[in-house]
């Protein structure tokens, strides 16, 4: 199974995201990771959900603009420099990084790391090579 990530635009205004939220939950769409990045008109929200064709059905329904993605998920300990290690692999292989964020398993003991490539061949040749765990990689 891949992981798709659903970017949906949002307008810079109170409660624009708690009404994006309240409309997952009232159709048992659960969040799995979310980050927002914004700029002064609009902001980008970025979530992985439990079912990402129906999440897109329901926004659009509420003339919500959303588009899918395909990122890499990588598994790291959840210990001191996990995630630090990680990019400095990628560093050192050359691999631009878009953006990412990562997030902790719900028992603690896992972390993982959402990532966009630049090369995204490039970049999974290498995470392979170095015997980083990928979770999850949809090609595009």
């Amino acid at each position: 199974m891949a992981v798709r990530q659903l970017n949906v635009f949002v307008e810079n205004k109170s409660g624009a995201v708690a009404q994006i939220t309240e409309l997952l939950s009232a159709n048992q769409i659960d969040i799995r990771a979310m980050v927002l990045a914004d700029t002064p008109d609009y902001g980008i929200l970025r979530l992985i959900v439990s079912d990402t064709d129906k999440a897109v059905a329901v926004l659009e329904a509420e003339h919500i603009i959303t588009k899918v993605i395909g990122i890499t998920i990588v598994r790291i300990k959840n210990e001191h420099g996990g995630l630090s290690r990680v990019l400095a692999i990628l560093r050192d292989n050359n691999i631009s990084i878009e953006y990412m964020y990562a997030f902790v398993a719900v028992s603690g003991e896992e972390a993982f790391a959402a990532l966009r490539f630049e090369n995204k061949e490039a970049a999974l040749h290498v995470l392979n090579e170095h015997n980083v765990p990928i979770l999850h990689s949809e090609m595009e």
